[in-house]
């Protein structure tokens, strides 16, 4: 994939001035056309391409390798963006994830006094009230840190 870019750059390179007049015009579907001879049908302006000199070989080299090194920069930004946007994703899945967890732990706190609960561990334990509304304030800490 790499090489077609580069032959076609050291192509234009080496071709030089083989002409010296080229002539532009816009087309019936709005692209702008470049040819050495002008269109029979459309106004045309003319170029003049005099006063070009084809760049040396080692000139070129340098040209395809300053591009190649722009083109190699421009992947990696891509893929670093795509990399923090997938990032930035996942985080607010989680957010959306711990937010949800908390509003029903937090139902879960405020209704029946005498539910069980289950506790990290695995167990069940019917809260006291001071454990109770230690949980609420704890889960409404975490609705506000969560579902912002």
């Amino acid at each position: 994939m790499k090489s077609v870019p580069v032959l076609f750059l050291l192509a234009l390179c080496v071709a030089g001035t083989a002409h010296a007049t080229a002539y532009r015009w816009v087309d019936e579907d709005g692209r702008t056309v470049y040819s050495q001879t002008p269109p029979p049908d459309r106004e045309s302006q003319r170029i003049s391409t005099s006063g070009h000199r084809a760049p040396s070989n080692e000139e070129a080299w340098k040209e395809v390798e300053r591009i190649e090194e722009q083109l190699d920069t421009s992947r990696e930004q891509r893929r670093q963006a795509a990399e923090e946007a997938q990032k930035q994703r996942d985080e607010a899945a989680l957010r959306r994830r711990n937010c949800e967890n908390a509003r029903l732990n937090l139902e879960r706190y405020e209704g029946d006094p005498g539910r069980l609960i289950r506790d990290p561990d695995g167990s069940y334990v019917r809260l006291t009230p001071d454990q109770r509304q230690a949980r609420i304030e704890e889960t409404r800490q975490q609705i506000e840190e969560y579902c912002r």
